[in-house]
């Protein structure tokens, strides 16, 4: 086999493998990826979960465009600045506490631009309980969206806690959750909806 011969099965072969590559990193962007509490992984398969109903937390609507004066365009710019440097600081706790989880949940379309689902049974309870999650980590978070990714991964590992609504608080029960991310939405619920699921997960 001559040396050109070679070289042009090597190509297509690695235009084979460029084009798996790409196809499965396309997958991984549109189909939802499950995050289990014990660090595993899988993608999400329609249909498993079901009976499942959700309060969802949808991001603010966008107001009319308008001009900005040269203050606020000042302010903007200066604003887009810190957070390129990572100058912005958003507080995480150091050492964790617990914090409301609805409180908490409210705020994460605002700084993602994504719609939040949490399954109705993690809120139950509500009215006369304290629904929380031990959040917490080592420094402040940076931007908006690693503060939502800190909160996600304090509620995956952690899971929701429901407990008493006077100081101190003393958690009751507790549910470990599966968080599940897709392009435009993530939804929060009990681990025990992927019971077959996690079986056959993936370590990270």
């Amino acid at each position: 086999m001559s040396s050109h011969a070679k070289i042009g099965i090597v190509a297509s072969g690695l235009f084979v493998v460029l084009l798996a590559s790409l196809y499965l990193w396309r997958r991984s962007q549109t189909v939802p990826t499950v995050y289990f509490p014990d660090g595993s992984i899988a993608l999400f398969v329609e249909g498993d979960v079901t009976n499942v109903h959700w309060q969802r937390f949808e991001p603010p609507a966008r107001a009319p465009s308008t001009r900005l004066d040269a203050k606020q365009a000042g302010r903007v710019v200066w604003y887009r600045m810190r957070q390129l440097l990572g100058k912005l600081h958003f507080p995480v706790p150091n050492p964790p506490r617990l914090v409301g989880l609805f409180g908490n949940v409210q705020a994460f379309p605002g700084y993602t631009g994504k719609t939040y689902l949490v399954a109705d049974e993690l809120l139950t309870g509500g009215e006369t309980n304290w629904i929380s999650f031990v959040f917490g980590g080592s420094r402040n978070a940076r931007s908006g969206r690693e503060w939502v990714q800190a909160n996600l991964e304090c509620i995956r590992t952690n899971g929701v806690m429901v407990g008493t609504m006077e100081q101190p608080y003393q958690p009751f029960s507790t549910t470990l959750c599966a968080v599940v991310v897709g392009p435009t939405t993530v939804s929060i619920l009990a681990a025990n909806h992927f019971k077959t699921r996690q079986s056959r997960s993936t370590k990270k």
